[in-house]
């Protein structure tokens, strides 16, 4: 499956700090910010309790001093400032929170894990916490876990759109594409105009094999924000497989206006126009996107595979080669390679590389669970 991307959203600063999806799911990991405002000191005020008062305003002041550095990217330093803040005020839930958030940063999911369940234990229906623990169970694989956690922020808070999302993505994981889409219906009935909640949607749709409901997915995305160069991309995806292949040269164009420096866009034209029969068009565009990624294996591959349709055996192979070289075990370059060499006349050598593929065909998938992607 495209990784479906489950979109960090770093804060809850009373209003959540939104992010675009970038390209296949994106996870939405919240934190919290405790706003300081200063106390009015009333005269009947006994001295433990000014004492207290003031404990606390140090705790929000090193908890506010967290965020700031979480925000730059410190987040070690940011790690620190909560604990402070944790230990001077330990019955604050949104300092574990945010630990978490620093923790995860690092990618030290099992103590991220570990500050959730602090900030939870304090407020055990804290929707955010545990959106925040469900996503970092996702990227650790134990997708039950995940599912139980993220189901708990959505009880906790029914209008918590990114938590819905995210639990479906989390079905969606699993194969669950039915449960998955009613979660993600749930959030477009919170927000019709979730772009995440459409993409997302679109994605497991395309991953269920319901490409012509998928395109209907992205159609919506692109009506509310067009020049969206992914959402192209996985248009055409779905209208190749649909055989709608002209179709899918004319998305792949508009994704090349949307982004002019997208090598993956420029990749995926030059496999269109092989399919057209357009051989020479699709040199050239598997060329400008080598010119973009100089070790993009695709691109070498579908190079390698148009030139042995020209005919132009030795400069296939070498293309062939150039793909082997950046990824071995890529089937495409392996295929277009035993042509090659077949229209060379090296039938043994084509016979060694069919066998190759034919042995990495039988192999089983490795399924390894999705990484989550850069924020925004």
């Amino acid at each position: 499956m495209k990784r479906i991307r489950m979109q960090r959203a770093r804060r809850l600063m009373r209003n959540p700090i939104g992010g675009r999806v970038k390209a296949a799911i994106a996870w939405t990991l919240l934190s919290g910010v405790f706003l300081l405002t200063s106390c009015a000191t009333t005269g009947g005020k006994r001295p433990s309790e000014d004492r207290n008062t003031k404990t606390r305003e140090k705790a929000a002041r090193y908890y506010n001093e967290g965020l700031s550095s979480l925000r730059a990217g410190e987040y070690r330093d940011a790690i620190r400032l909560f604990e402070k803040s944790v230990q001077l005020d330990p019955q604050d839930p949104w300092p574990h929170n945010d630990m978490g958030i620093a923790y995860g940063k690092l990618g030290m999911l099992e103590k991220e894990i570990s500050c959730y369940d602090k900030a939870i234990g304090l407020e055990p229906r804290f929707a955010q916490a545990l959106n925040n623990k469900g996503i970092a169970l996702h990227m650790l694989g134990r997708y039950d876990e995940a599912q139980q956690s993220l189901e708990s922020a959505v009880k906790a808070d029914m209008l918590y759109e990114s938590a819905h999302i995210n639990l479906g993505i989390v079905l969606a994981s699993q194969k669950r594409y039915e449960l998955s889409l009613l979660s993600l219906d749930n959030a477009l009935r919170l927000d019709p105009t979730s772009e995440r909640a459409l993409f997302n949607k679109g994605l497991v749709l395309e991953e269920w094999g319901k490409y012509e409901d998928a395109v209907k997915a992205y159609d919506e995305l692109l009506r509310l924000r067009r020049g969206y160069a992914e959402v192209y991309l996985h248009k055409a995806t779905c209208l190749e497989r649909l055989e709608r292949v002209p179709e899918a040269l004319e998305v792949l164009e508009l994704a090349i206006q949307a982004k002019p420096d997208s090598a993956e866009a420029f990749c995926r034209r030059g496999w269109v126009l092989g399919k057209l029969g357009k051989h020479d068009d699709a040199v050239k565009s598997f060329d400008r996107a080598i010119s973009f990624n100089s070790s993009y294996a695709e691109a070498y591959a579908g190079k390698a595979a148009c030139l042995s349709a020209l005919g132009q055996w030795e400069a296939s192979l070498e293309a062939a080669d150039l793909a082997l070289r950046h990824k071995p075990q890529s089937i495409d370059a392996l295929k277009a390679k035993a042509e090659a060499l077949r229209g060379l006349g090296r039938e043994e050598e084509a016979k060694a590389v069919l066998d190759q593929v034919k042995a990495l065909e039988a192999a089983p998938a490795v399924e390894t669970a999705p990484q989550t992607p850069p924020g925004p």
